[in-house]
């Protein structure tokens, strides 16, 4: 298995390259391993999220439960999207409105929030990544919202297929559907449409 290390320092290049190595294993030394089980949670609604997962292998859902509904928000996935957290609640300690559950068994890396804040002042590298991964989930926050406004569910699908590569055999359907704002049932209609499409 590739080394988590090695992963961190490929994500991290993609989005800082000039990001020496020596910063990169520096913040990794500060992080520690940890593994979650199908179904466990990461970080509950109400509670203050204090820690930074970086995953190394898995899949992690964040959700909202609205009015006795189960609402997937997003997801974090090893190699794609692996930095989690409560970003609000994170940054803010405030208490998180979302949850946020392993979606299958994961190995992570988890740093405290002190220790990730002060990469952020000390090193001007690891500042620049965190001000390039802000507007990289601002982008995303927003162009999902122009998305549900503008784009038809088979456009919101064909998306999700193109930013979350082989997440659809990963998670159940049902909440794939639910980021997509649309019925499980509607979904389906449209990965048959496009199963029979050349």
């Amino acid at each position: 298995m590739k080394n988590a290390l090695d992963d961190l320092l490929a994500f991290v290049h993609k989005i800082v390259p000039a990001m020496p190595k020596e910063e990169v294993e520096a913040f990794f030394s500060k992080a520690k391993k940890k593994e979650f089980e199908k179904g466990e949670l990461f970080l509950r609604e109400g509670t203050i999220c204090k820690n930074l997962l970086f995953v190394h292998r898995g899949l992690f859902r964040y959700f909202l439960l609205c009015e006795g509904h189960d609402v997937t928000k997003d997801f974090s996935v090893d190699s794609q999207n692996p930095f989690c957290t409560a970003y609000s609640s994170f940054m803010l300690q405030v208490p998180s409105e979302i949850w946020i559950e392993a979606s299958e068994p994961c190995e992570v890396f988890i740093w405290e929030r002190e220790d990730v804040l002060a990469f952020f002042e000390e090193h001007l590298h690891w500042l620049r990544f965190a001000k390039k991964m802000v507007e990289r989930l601002f982008y995303r926050k927003e162009r999902k919202e122009i998305d549900l406004l503008k784009c038809s569910a088979e456009e919101r699908y064909r998306r999700f297929l193109n930013d979350f590569p082989r997440v659809s055999q990963r998670v159940p359907q049902y909440h794939i559907a639910s980021y997509l704002g649309i019925a499980p049932e509607s979904l389906s209609r449209i990965r048959s449409k496009f199963s029979k499409t050349p």
